[in-house]
């Protein structure tokens, strides 16, 4: 006899079972592995010229658009351990690009921030890769590009919400 399930549950499977959506979730797969792919090759050639690694350059991203956070919370935003974290940051800190600050509310609690320097070094990448980008929108009308935009979005926070749902609570700050 079958289980009957219900709710959340009775959806995945039901998802998991549907053909079409299947193949679809395989052809999004390869091309959004390729599309990745691409990026980071993109970025670990281009982003070398600045003297940065991939994962600084992501640290920069972060903090320049939050203003500060603790290692902790920059592991958990760039899902990395807080080891690689740490010593990235070590090595952003001895390049003058970020600095390291006490909390107004807790003084054993350290902050880190992005300095003058590191906001430039951070404008110089961006602005270098956005040309590249800037290239291969140009190929669509903006009445493509809008909407592939807001489609890339979308998947994004989709892609973002369920890592979150996986990420353990002893991970959080």
């Amino acid at each position: 006899m079958t289980p009957i399930v219900h709710g959340a549950r009775a959806k995945r499977q039901t998802q998991r079972s549907d053909p079409a959506l299947r193949s679809d979730a395989l052809a999004l797969y390869t091309e959004m592995t390729r599309v990745a792919r691409l990026y980071t090759f993109r970025e670990r050639d281009r982003v070398g010229y600045h003297g940065l690694t991939i994962t600084e350059t992501h640290i920069l991203h972060a903090l320049v658009g939050l203003g500060t956070a603790s290692v902790v919370e920059l592991a958990a935003l760039l899902r990395l351990d807080k080891s690689t974290t740490s010593r990235a940051v070590d090595a952003l800190v001895r390049k003058h690009l970020l600095r390291r600050g006490v909390s107004g509310t807790d003084a054993r609690a350290l902050r880190i921030e992005a300095t003058p320097e590191g906001e430039k070094r951070y404008r110089r990448i961006r602005d270098d890769l956005l040309e590249e980008s800037v290239a291969a929108l140009s190929a669509f009308a903006p009445a493509i590009r809008r909407p592939m935009i807001d489609l890339v979005r979308r998947l994004g926070d989709e892609l973002e919400g369920r890592a979150l749902e996986q990420i353990e609570p002893s991970d959080l700050p």
